[in-house]
C-alpha cells in the first residue's frame, strides 16, 4: 500500500501526471483513481483473503466468525494508507512518503509502547500515571488493531477498542477528504 502511494508522489513530482490529465480526466478523478488503487483495493483484497478460505472450507463457520478483529485491521491499514496518501499529495516526494509510511508501520508502534512501558512502570504505585494512559490512548487511535490485541492486558486505557476504531476511521476519512479537496483546488501539475 505504501509503495503504491509513493508511486503517485513520483508521478506528481516527475510531472507524469500531466500526461494523464491532458486527457478528459479531472484532477479529482485522477487522485480518486489513485486512492482506490492504493488504499481501498489492498484493504478489500486482505479482507477477501481472510474471508474466502473460511467460506470455502465451511460456510457455516463464516457465520460464526467474528469479523471484529478483521475490521480493526482494515481500519488500521486505511489509516496508514490515508496518511501516506495525504503525504504524497502534499509533498510530491516518493522517498518522504515511503519513509513516513514505513516509520508509521514499523517504528512508531514500538516507540509508543516503549513510552507506555516506561511511564507505567516508573510509577511504582498501584495506579497508572496519567501520561501513560494518555500515551496508550494515542496508541489506541493510531493502531486500533494492535490495541485490540492488547486490550486483554493489564494496561488500562481511557478509551475502548471500539471508540479507538471509530476515531481512527474518522481521522482517516478526514485525511482522505482533505487530500481530495487539496487536489481539487490547489494541486498544480
Amino acid at each position: 500500500m505504501i509503495y503504491v502511494v509513493s508511486s503517485m508522489a513520483q508521478d506528481l513530482r516527475d510531472r507524469t501526471a500531466e500526461l494523464y490529465l491532458s486527457q478528459p480526466l479531472t484532477r479529482i478523478e485522477y487522485a480518486f483513481s489513485w486512492l482506490i488503487t492504493s488504499v481501498v483495493t489492498p484493504s478489500l483484497v486482505y479482507l477477501s483473503a481472510v474471508a474466502l478460505p473460511v467460506a470455502i472450507l465451511d460456510p457455516h463457520l463464516l457465520l460464526s466468525f467474528g469479523f471484529e478483529e478483521l475490521g480493526y485491521l482494515v481500519v488500521e491499514g486505511l489509516f496508514a494508507g490515508s496518511l501516506a496518501f495525504i503525504t504524497a499529495v502534499l509533498t510530491r516526494s516518493r522517498g518522504l512518503t515511503f519513509f513516513i509510511g514505513l516509520f508509521w508501520l514499523l517504528v512508531l508502534p514500538f516507540v509508543l509502547m516503549m513510552g507506555v512501558a516506561v511511564l507505567s512502570f516508573s510509577s511504582m504505585g498501584s495506579h497508572q500515571s496519567p501520561a501513560a494512559k494518555t500515551l496508550l490512548s494515542v496508541f489506541a487511535v493510531l493502531y486500533p488493531y494492535k490495541f485490540y490485541l492488547m486490550s486483554a492486558s493489564s494496561l488500562p486505557a481511557s478509551i475502548t477498542p471500539f471508540q479507538a476504531v471509530v476515531i481512527s476511521f474518522s481521522i482517516s476519512v478526514l485525511f482522505l477528504a482533505a487530500s481530495l479537496q487539496y487536489v481539487r483546488y490547489r494541486l498544480e501539475v
